[in-house]
């Protein structure tokens, strides 16, 4: 069994994270950070500062997919960036970034290509099936398909949640190494929950969460 009991797995909800602890049987350190970004980032800030700086965090949770990614409920997809959707200013035109003069903009995005580069030879013979994808986190996700479709055209991004950009900045701020992974359980925009497919994401992010593991002995 790799050495993983200081990999923290930050999961945004309990309803999430109950099913991944009973099959994921790796030691590791958990914690369920609530939803949004300010939740997030407190918590995963809370947990390194007074518990010890782990090796890395691993952001895990289930993420709904804009329809233009293709990505299909049950996909797994890991973070190749993450970035603040709705960070700035609302207009006719849609969103705006924030820009001030003479002073520093706010940092709305952030590039992980360097810390899954540590992961990606093992993931790939492990898990072949994954998407290496944008990802963009929102304090109001997506209710209907054009607020999505803004949203999407705005960041660039193919998969929604709202925890991983507030916890990749903490991160990144305390020099811990970080990764998301995400599966998709529904197409962003879609309000009926009645067809997200919650138990295929979360099964097939345990799995996703096992092989990461099994590639985290370096750490």
């Amino acid at each position: 069994m790799p050495h993983t009991a200081n990999i923290v797995i930050a999961v945004p909800t309990v309803i999430e994270a109950e099913p991944l602890k009973q099959t994921v049987d790796f030691p590791v350190r958990w914690v369920v950070t609530g939803v949004g970004p300010a939740a997030a980032a407190h918590s995963i800030t809370r947990e390194i500062c007074t518990k010890g700086r782990p090796s890395g965090v691993l952001i895990a949770g289930i993420a709904g997919a804009y329809s233009h990614s293709g990505l299909e409920p049950g996909k797994i997809c890991i973070a190749s960036s993450e970035s603040f959707g709705d960070l700035g200013r609302c207009s006719k035109k849609g969103i705006e970034r924030i820009m001030i003069p003479g002073s520093d903009s706010p940092e709305t995005r952030f590039d992980l290509s360097v810390h899954v580069e540590n992961i990606l030879p093992g993931l790939e013979t492990r898990l072949p099936d994954f998407s290496l994808v944008p990802m963009t986190t929102v304090s109001c996700s997506s209710g209907c398909r054009k607020w999505a479709e803004d949203i999407a055209e705005f960041t660039g991004a193919m998969v929604e949640n709202m925890e991983g950009a507030a916890i990749v900045q903490s991160c990144l701020a305390l020099d811990v190494p970080v990764w998301e992974i995400r599966t998709i359980s529904n197409e962003a925009g879609e309000g009926d929950k009645a067809k997200w497919h919650f138990d295929l994401a979360i099964s097939r992010l345990s799995k996703a969460i096992k092989d990461f593991l099994c590639n985290c002995s370096a750490y």
